[in-house]
């Protein structure tokens, strides 16, 4: 299935990356946007968790159709997982661990949290993301290498009561908040707003940045952090990604013709 893979993925990167196994923590618009792309890229060992079901409002965003309404979202992308390559193992968890979580809600950040503190003990990397409106901010945390903090130390001394507001104001850069998002954060702070606007290609793009870091951190070792809005970086190495926003789209005459290259 992978040979049309070659050379951009060498032999020993493909045997790498069907060897490891990768949590999905949350199968909703950020979770759900990676499965199918790592399936099709080869992996083949998944363990994906997620207590919800879809709803009609998912539509707009997540890997589901109508028929998929009212079925548990983990169960939905391991069936796809497996039409797609029947020799995956995929393991559903309908409890437990999730990192794609609502984080306007305290139990959902302190599962955030409780998640990020296991990934460091066990010295595992965690890809995060968060869809603001037409940008994806996208977070690497390397904790193999023995010394990146959970999140970077960015919520070290936060009190376990820690609100929406401060917890995104301790991760997310002022320049990586769209223009369009501005007023619509102070509305939420004023309380006069719920939560952020979520779109399809913003997910998207969190599915094909994850891969792709994904695939590099099977075959190299421990990086330092990263958080790089649109895009993934880190200490080596190039990606490609379309800087997304809702008046730029690829291939429009608003749009780049061509993806940035970005190399660090």
């Amino acid at each position: 299935m992978t040979r049309r893979n070659q050379p951009s993925l060498s032999r020993k990167e493909q045997g790498a990356l069907r060897g490891v196994r990768i949590l999905v923590a949350g199968c909703g618009s950020i979770g759900g946007a990676t499965i199918v792309p790592l399936v099709r890229l080869g992996a083949e060992r998944f363990v994906v968790c997620e207590p919800g079901e879809y709803e009609l409002n998912n539509l707009n965003r997540q890997a589901a159709d109508v028929a998929d309404i009212g079925r548990n979202k983990a169960e939905v992308q391991a069936d796809r997982a497996r039409a797609i390559n029947p020799e995956a193992e995929v393991l559903v968890e309908r409890d437990g661990v999730t990192d794609g979580v609502d984080v306007t809600e305290p139990a959902g950040i302190a599962a955030k949290r409780a998640l990020h503190a296991e990934a460091w003990r066990q010295r595992r990397l965690v890809i995060s993301g968060l869809d603001l409106g037409g940008t994806q901010v996208v977070y690497a945390f390397d904790y193999r290498d023995g010394r990146t903090r959970p999140f970077d130390g960015r919520l070290d001394g936060a009190p376990p009561g820690l609100g929406a507001v401060e917890l995104l104001s301790r991760l997310v850069d002022p320049l990586d908040v769209p223009r369009e998002m501005l007023a619509h954060a102070e509305a939420m702070i004023r309380g006069q707003a719920g939560s952020a606007p979520q779109l399809a290609p913003t997910a998207d793009q969190f599915g094909v940045l994850a891969r792709r870091k994904a695939m590099r951190a099977t075959s190299t070792g421990p990086r330092r952090c990263c958080r790089r809005h649109s895009r993934w970086t880190g200490s080596r190495g190039t990606c490609w990604a379309w800087p997304w926003t809702s008046n730029r789209w690829p291939g429009s005459a608003s749009a780049r013709a061509e993806p940035r290259r970005l190399a660090t």
